[in-house]
């Protein structure tokens, strides 16, 4: 796919690894980030973000760089996106629209293309004016409003909320045959623990590693939207299924959580977490910070739960140490290097036979 360049915009209270983070996200959608301009302040302009004045000045930016996309580190309000597009004349993209466009291009299989059109469809809804908005301009580059089912459709307004309840209906198809799914597996004396974690935490691989499978690995961001389940082979024959699940990371649209609430209910009926974190990231906490905001949103944490450290292969002994001082409880591992994966298989067969006696 051939590469965009764009400017990245954003406020100073905004941190910097969250600005290196939508880098990561650009890079993803195929866009090269030509230069990063930051404002000077502390509160969003109601009317323009970073003020009609800074508009400008980004506007000749983007003349002087010769690009016509504007990527802000933040999620616009559909009044603020209109008034930013009509001083500068570019293509405004947002957080949230930039998740969206990942999200579109790693959608595989029916289900996953299902629940990214419907939080498509849902985010963009307030984002239109007038009728006849085509909603599917698959050419144009990111934020073109391209959907992962490949049709060009004239959209109106109410056809638009039509097509939303037509994909709710099918996800409810989708949630009813997940359920039978988990009753059958249960009724054959399987439990079942989920994997969840922040995106590229290598979840995939840490499945992988725990049940001998060979799950496709991609090191991109949200390279794994629908659920994986795989069984775990356990001394003493217990039966227990492993299911990895779509990645989180900080500010995850709500469009999206409502959307995949069929893939997020495999968290809900779980029997136990297993919340897999990078440690190599040096924004560790930003990570358990987002995790735990969307399980405690499941309303999930009081079930049994393991916090991994992966990917210590890539950090130094000191790191390290000071990781088991901030996190006594978890279990650091390498998936990649199969370090510490039977400890960590020790450690879901324990809380398993405890489930067990209390059932």
């Amino acid at each position: 796919m051939p590469i965009e360049n764009g400017i990245l915009v954003g406020i100073s209270r905004e941190s910097r690894d969250s600005f290196n983070e939508t880098r990561v996200l650009a890079a993803t959608a195929s866009v090269r980030i030509l230069e990063t301009i930051i404002q000077n302040r502390k509160i969003p302009d109601s009317t323009y973000f970073i003020g009609q004045g800074k508009l400008l000045e980004l506007k000749e930016k983007c003349e002087e760089l010769k690009t016509n996309l504007i990527i802000f580190n933040n999620n616009l309000k559909p009044n603020q996106q209109r008034n930013i597009e009509d001083i500068t004349g570019k293509r405004i993209v947002d957080r949230c629209t930039l998740i969206l466009d990942i999200f579109a291009k790693h959608a595989r299989t029916t289900e996953g293309k299902l629940q990214v059109e419907l939080a498509q469809l849902i985010y963009f809804l307030p984002r239109l004016s007038g009728h006849g908005v085509d909603l599917a301009q698959f050419s144009g580059g990111i934020g073109a409003r391209r959907g992962p089912g490949e049709k060009k459709l004239e959209l109106d307004k109410r056809s638009i909320r039509n097509r939303i309840d037509f994909l709710k209906d099918k996800l409810d198809i989708v949630r009813k045959h997940r359920k039978v799914l988990r009753e059958s597996r249960r009724s054959k004396g399987f439990l079942n623990a989920t994997l969840v974690g922040y995106t590229n935490s290598g979840k995939s691989t840490l499945l992988n590693g725990l049940t001998k499978s060979d799950v496709l690995v991609e090191n991109k961001l949200f390279s794994t939207l629908d659920p994986t389940t795989r069984k775990v082979y356990m001394q003493g024959g217990q039966n227990l299924l492993l299911t990895d699940t779509v990645g989180f990371i900080r500010n995850l649209p709500a469009e999206l959580v409502t959307s995949f609430r069929a893939t997020l209910e495999e968290i809900e009926y779980a029997d136990m977490i297993i919340v897999v974190l990078d440690a190599s990231r040096l924004d560790i906490n930003v990570q358990i910070d987002a995790v735990y905001h969307e399980l405690r949103a499941l309303d999930v944490l009081k079930k049994p739960l393991i916090t991994v450290l992966n990917k210590i292969d890539l950090i130094t002994p000191e790191r390290l140490k000071r990781l088991a001082v901030d996190f006594p409880e978890a279990l650091a591992v390498s998936a990649v290097k199969k370090t510490n994966m039977n400890t960590l298989l020790g450690r879901i067969s324990l809380i398993f036979n405890e489930l067990l006696t209390i059932s």
